[in-house]
């Protein structure tokens, strides 16, 4: 369940300046699935500005994921998720 935010406080997530990059992929690691949403919901955000003002983006993310390397949560472009055989 989410924190209640005081009525006058922000509702937004901003990604801490020092990512924890200790996953070998090399991803930006975020510590739990709450995290990971928020994430998303800031690239829709920004995807949705963007569009409006008729500029371009190149950020497609999706779908949050469970990494099995660094046991956190990472952010992929693929819409479906199969498992391979």
């Amino acid at each position: 369940m989410a924190k209640k935010q005081p009525w006058n406080a922000k509702a937004h997530f901003r990604a801490p300046k020092d990512h924890d990059r200790t996953c070998p992929c090399g991803k930006v690691r975020f510590k739990d699935h709450d995290h990971a949403v928020t994430a998303l919901h800031a690239a829709k955000n920004r995807r949705t500005t963007a569009t409006a003002s008729s500029q371009q983006t190149l950020r497609q993310e999706c779908r949050a994921y469970r990494c099995k390397e660094c046991k956190g949560f990472h952010l992929t472009s693929k819409g479906d998720y199969t498992k391979a055989a």
